[in-house]
């Protein structure tokens, strides 16, 4: 065992096989050695002795504490013809300690190469397990990274589309400004030229109504200068007549009463003649 694994420590467990006492104390052996962590291995097995010792490794209580151990376990107690239950419940069986030896203790440069192999096989599915992690991490990566290119251009996109909008809803705006100003100023200039129109024509008409006033005006005071002139001159020809005719006769005070009639009628004359000339210059203001 020492040239196989020379690692390896061998803790003994005495326990008596046979007697009254012999399952019992197998049992408690198993038990103690399954409890310590240290064991690795548990190794059943007897120095030699009859056949009819067999039966404690056939006890129940033994096939129990076998079949319950969680160390792996290895019965070896030199019987071909008839396999025990402890046997059949055991990890491992064996014929002889020797063998048990073998059995519990493998080669250590076996051991070594198997380690090394599986060490170059850990290796290499590590390796292989990088380089998939890895290539998948950079495809990853990289899909990342075109995504947030294409979310750039999209980006570039919608702000140049935001641009162009904003640009043609400005010219629109100037447009609908501009034409709207025109259209106002044209209407302005419109509305001047009606005004102007409307306030030469007013002129006009103003200046024709006063022309006609004035000309009404000059025709009612002609005729009422005429009017007067003839009337004063009537009343001028009535006065010398009726003066004459009052020096020719012979009662002064007759002559003084015809003078005072003929005072009153001129009187009377030039008030009718005022309310005439009234008269026409309402109606001249009227038109």
């Amino acid at each position: 065992m020492t040239e196989r694994s020379p690692r390896t420590t061998v803790s003994l467990y005495g326990a008596s096989v046979q007697g009254e006492g012999a399952v019992s104390a197998v049992v408690t052996g198993v038990q103690a050695l399954d409890a310590d962590p240290t064991v690795e291995t548990i190794v059943i097995t007897r120095g030699g002795g009859a056949d009819v010792t067999l039966t404690t490794f056939d006890a129940e209580p033994l096939v129990r504490a076998v079949a319950a151990c969680s160390t792996p376990t290895v019965v070896a107690i030199g019987h071909e013809d008839d396999q025990s239950l402890a046997e059949r419940a055991a990890d491992a069986r064996a014929m002889t300690p020797t063998e048990a030896g073998v059995v519990a203790t493998p080669v250590i440069t076996d051991t070594l190469e198997t380690l090394a192999v599986t060490e170059r096989r850990i290796a290499s599915a590590y390796e292989t397990l990088v380089d998939r992690r890895l290539t998948g991490l950079g495809r990853r990566v990289e899909a990342g990274v075109d995504r947030l290119r294409q979310r750039r251009q999209q980006q570039a996109s919608l702000r140049q589309r935001a641009e162009d909008l904003e640009r043609r809803i400005d010219t629109a705006y100037r447009t609908a400004v501009t034409d709207r100003l025109g259209a106002l100023e044209t209407r302005i200039e419109h509305g001047l030229r009606t005004t102007e129109l409307l306030a030469q024509d007013e002129r006009a008409t103003a200046r024709v109504v006063r022309g006609r006033v004035a000309g009404l005006e000059a025709r009612i005071e002609t005729a009422y200068r005429a009017r007067v002139e003839r009337e004063l001159q009537t009343t001028a020809g009535r006065l010398t007549d009726a003066y004459r005719d009052v020096e020719a006769a012979e009662q002064i005070a007759t002559h003084r009463a015809e003078n005072t009639r003929l005072r009153v009628v001129v009187v009377a004359l030039v008030v009718v003649l005022g309310l005439v000339l009234l008269v026409g210059v309402a109606l001249v203001a009227a038109l």
